[in-house]
């Protein structure tokens, strides 16, 4: 379940010999965000992002390098 976490322990053996590590797993709770409409603007220095926060986590505006594109 999103929240909980499990600790497992990898062991290899070669004949008399063996190590082993423990890995924790995490289960974190997929974010889900609102997909928002395209904006066109003309002249203007200013707008407003209209999407919404995710519902946990955090989230971050980048760049996909559209071609031609003036910023």
């Amino acid at each position: 379940a999103a929240g909980t976490s499990v600790t497992v322990k990898w062991t290899v053996t070669n004949g008399t010999c063996s190590a082993f590590d423990n890995v924790t797993l995490q289960n974190d709770a997929q974010p889900v965000v609102s997909d928002q409409p395209n904006q066109t603007l003309c002249n203007t220095s200013t707008f407003t992002m209209t999407q919404t926060a995710p519902s946990v986590g955090s989230g971050i505006w980048t760049f996909v390098g559209a071609s031609g594109a003036a910023v």
